[in-house]
């Protein structure tokens, strides 16, 4: 039984941070405090890594973080760290390649990672439950106590595909053509030829990806490359990804087609897309690529400008406790925005209903809870 704890993070800047001031965990900010306490009491340490605009880091943090189960085991074994993505980036770039290497490249946030006292991961998941995350601590705990050597050598092979990693972001300027060759073969395989994007749900929009192609189709006068980005950013630009009265891009589709969004919206994704959609018309000379530049960049300018200048980083999927309930829309509140004219063509352009095409959370937690599932071991 560890002595009598607080959760020391009312006192930070983060707001991220000050979500979680009233959680019955003794959690602490990053920093040498919470390592050399970790060191000094012979603890593991449990990382929970999000961001103040992350829906499913609210999720988490009501049905984990707040639960006195939860903060029991947390205190009694573990040193308990909470870090902002946005405040501390390089933190987080750190243990997102962690998480990518057991989750065979899928990552996310909430960010769940446990830690050696000196930092080094050696298990992670993402969104996790009250029940799943008690049992998952538990084995932690049965690891760290009886099998510290198997933890040391999953722990070895997370810091060398980290340190590739790292590597490669080290690259400068731009790849030599074989290499570029190689990523389009590997996106090519990736593509999705009925709906655009890779991959199934959910989908996101990979906007350097995308870019890439376009640098492929300009560059090396690969047609197809062109005619994947292009499909895509028709697609995205017309689907419920692309806010059409706000303008601007949520985070991802929940679904294959683009048509049920995750409704946060991020500075740097929309800064991304605008850029995209810019090169986009350059390229083509598509003038729809241009508004929806435009579009995006007013919503920017609108929305998300400070008035001291800057900018938020992010706008919360949440609204009225409730996902995306901002951005819905009822039958009734469009006959009373629009006149009979502009709602037929609303109804027939959007493919509306009286019972509506979106009942918030059930969509989306059929695809996003799986986050929850209990890694494997890190393989070579």
């Amino acid at each position: 039984m560890s002595m009598q704890g607080k959760n020391l993070l009312a006192d930070e800047q983060s707001p991220y941070l000050k979500q979680h001031k009233d959680n019955p965990i003794w959690w602490q900010p990053w920093g040498k405090d919470a390592l050399e306490k970790a060191a000094k009491e012979e603890k593991p340490i449990f990382l929970s890594i999000g961001y103040s605009t992350c829906h499913w880091c609210h999720v988490m943090a009501h049905a984990t973080f707040e639960d006195k189960d939860v903060a029991k085991i947390l205190n009694d074994n573990f040193i308990s760290i909470k870090v902002d993505r946005e405040e501390h980036p390089e933190v987080d770039r750190i243990y997102t390649h962690a998480l990518m290497a057991i989750q065979q490249g899928r990552s996310g946030w909430p960010l769940s990672m446990f830690l050696f006292p000196d930092g080094r991961p050696f298990f992670g998941v993402g969104t996790m439950m009250k029940d799943q995350f008690i049992a998952l601590a538990e084995k932690v705990l049965q690891l760290w106590n009886n099998e510290r050597s198997a933890l040391e050598e999953n722990g070895s092979k997370l810091m060398r595909l980290i340190q590739v990693s790292e590597e490669k972001l080290k690259l400068n300027g731009m790849p030599p053509p074989e290499t570029v060759q190689d990523a389009f073969t590997h996106m090519e395989k990736a593509f999705d030829s009925a709906y655009g994007g890779f991959g199934g749900a959910p989908k996101f929009p990979q906007p350097g990806s995308l870019a890439l192609l376009l640098y492929i189709s300009a560059r090396l006068k690969i047609k197809e490359a062109g005619e994947m980005a292009q499909k895509t950013m028709n697609l995205m630009a017309r689907g419920g990804i692309c806010d059409h009265v706000g303008g601007g891009f949520h985070r991802y589709s929940v679904d294959q087609k683009w048509f049920v969004p995750h409704f946060e919206k991020m500075l740097y994704d929309n800064a991304q897309m605008a850029d995209l959609y810019c090169d986009g018309y350059l390229l083509s000379g598509n003038k729809e690529y241009l508004d929806v530049a435009c579009q995006t960049l007013d919503y920017l300018l609108r929305d998300m400008q400070a008035p001291e200048g800057g900018f938020y980083a992010g706008e919360d999927a949440d609204s009225e406790k409730c996902e995306g309930k901002f951005y819905l829309w009822s039958e009734a509140e469009l006959k009373e925005a629009l006149n009979a004219e502009e709602f037929s063509v609303i109804r027939e352009t959007y493919n509306t209903t009286a019972e509506g095409n979106f009942k918030p959370d059930k969509e989306l937690s059929q695809y996003e809870l799986q986050a929850g599932l209990t890694p494997s071991p890190v393989s070579n």
